[in-house]
């Protein structure tokens, strides 16, 4: 028989989702055919190079995102595709899709059910019997990235009163930073790894719009935590580098860097060279005084520290 093609399905789908309504139809039957058409047809039709597979799917979500408001049924389907149970089946552009655009949910779900996808979000990176846990290290890294970038919309979309969205937005991101990968670069070519590079950059621009105080109390460094070869070390190192990078994009004050000064002029130069690289970059756009501060701090502590290299590195 005669198919319609992939790419007409999704054209005309992605047409009604600029309308101002849809006529009374049975939108959910029609979605979930729609969602399983790719496969159907995949094989009885000829394929051109416009063709990208699974972007009948992601307008499926579309969709249904931008009249879920008006249809009940296209909001029952997104309330299933968003439950762990189900999300963790999806393939990969799907999920990072449906990461991406979590603040359309923002203005679809009520508040409990918000909660439960927050929640049902963080269960999936964190739970050993989440699929996530079988990806190789570069689509989880993808995966992570899709989540900061919809937790940052989230934020940027959350209002003043709805503090309970930010408590569950605030969740998810101490658990993306507790996950984020540390960010080394190579002394020799100064090149930072893509993948983490691009991680580092979707955490930093999310977290410089969180509350100030959930920002300190993410970043605070244990009295004992910088001890090089502690059990913190690397994790102090982590916070470190996030303040750097925060006080890069003017998210913080330099002069709360200025706080460390110490401790990271007293640490082993091989063990924070990537914190030394980022805090030169900060301190040329300082103001002469507060260089001139840490180079009389730099010249007293070379006369004490163990590592006098870390302080003229």
């Amino acid at each position: 028989g005669n198919f319609i093609h992939v790419n007409t399905v999704t054209t005309v789908l992605r047409c009604l989702s600029q309308a101002p309504r849809l006529p009374s139809l049975d939108w959910g039957a029609i979605i979930r055919r729609c969602m399983r058409y790719e496969d159907q047809v995949l094989n009885k039709i000829p394929l051109d190079c416009a063709f990208r597979k699974g972007t009948l799917r992601e307008e499926c979500v579309m969709f249904a995102f931008a009249h879920s408001n008006r249809v009940n049924q296209l909001l029952h389907f997104l309330d299933e595709l968003s439950d762990v149970s189900r999300f963790r089946t999806l393939e990969l552009n799907l999920q990072t899709s449906l990461l991406y655009h979590l603040a359309k949910f923002m203005k679809i779900f009520s508040a409990s059910r918000l909660e439960k996808l927050f929640d049902d979000m963080a269960d999936y990176f964190s739970s050993s019997s989440s699929s996530y846990q079988v990806y190789n290290s570069d689509i989880k890294s993808l995966l992570r990235v899709s989540f900061w970038k919809g937790l940052h919309k989230c934020l940027e979309e959350a209002s003043t009163e709805s503090l309970e969205y930010v408590t569950n937005i605030e969740k998810c991101m101490y658990l993306l930073f507790t996950t984020l990968p540390a960010l080394h670069s190579d002394a020799r070519s100064k090149t930072f790894h893509a993948n983490s590079a691009k991680e580092w950059s979707e955490t930093i621009e999310c977290i410089g719009k969180a509350p100030h105080n959930w920002l300190r109390d993410l970043l605070e460094i244990p009295e004992m935590g910088i001890v090089q070869g502690g059990s913190q070390f690397h994790e102090v190192v982590k916070r470190i580098q996030a303040r750097v990078r925060l006080v890069m994009i003017g998210s913080i004050p330099l002069t709360d860097l200025g706080k460390l000064r110490t401790s990271i002029l007293h640490i082993k130069s091989d063990g924070i060279w990537d914190v030394l690289v980022d805090v030169v970059s900060v301190l040329q756009e300082a103001e002469g005084s507060v260089k001139r501060q840490w180079l009389m701090d730099a010249v007293e502590i070379c006369f004490i520290t163990n590592y006098p290299s870390t302080v003229w590195a």
